[in-house]
């Protein structure tokens, strides 16, 4: 199987430039991991499904469902139906998350400013659109990177450049002079 998956690249690749960049890495690795679900793998972003207590999912679900029956008055029927439809934009469970926050770690912020994405990859995303500007800007990446930016930054035209890690040193003397770089040459 992994032998198909590098000598015969599917033509119907979702995004045809990682095709042509050679790539369809994250299915590769997904693919990898999922023959040999023992090994530990830090290439795929593929985190351990122990932390996902699957078996605790009805009760959050519960606890959710009645939360909002007892504290916004919202008939049982009504909140799980609209469960199923799409919802707040920026998550619907920013009021639990902004009380456990502060419960857990002291941390106080509002609701409002609490963005839930269904992942790292969303949250690269957002961050990447909103806080970096194609023309101007340049990511810095340390190298071996999550391949989720790398390929981000690539298929969206963003500019971005690798710092090797090095065994036993620090990597910000290179990242310095990357900035320092990058800002001769009137970027950020």
């Amino acid at each position: 199987m992994i032998e198909k998956i590098i000598s015969q690249p599917s033509i119907d690749v979702v995004n045809p430039l990682l095709f042509s960049m050679g790539e369809d890495v994250m299915g590769f690795l997904n693919e990898v991991q999922l023959q040999y679900p023992e090994a530990i793998s830090f290439a795929s972003g593929r985190p351990d499904a122990k932390y996902f207590n699957m078996g605790q999912f009805s009760e959050c679900l519960d606890y959710f469902v009645q939360h909002n029956v007892r504290e916004k008055g919202i008939e049982e029927n009504i909140v799980l139906e609209n469960l199923g439809q799409y919802n707040r934009t920026k998550g619907i469970i920013n009021t639990e998350v902004a009380k456990y926050l502060f419960i857990d770690e002291f941390i106080k912020v509002n609701p409002e400013d609490i963005l839930i994405t269904v992942g790292a990859q969303e949250a690269i995303a957002i961050g990447i659109t909103t806080l970096c500007d194609r023309e101007n800007d340049v990511i810095l990446v340390e190298d071996p990177a999550y391949i989720g930016i790398t390929h981000f930054a690539k298929i969206n035209d963003y500019k971005i450049e690798s710092i090797p890690v090095i065994a036993n040193e620090s990597s910000i003397k290179a990242i310095e002079d990357k900035i320092l770089e990058h800002q001769e040459k009137g970027k950020k």
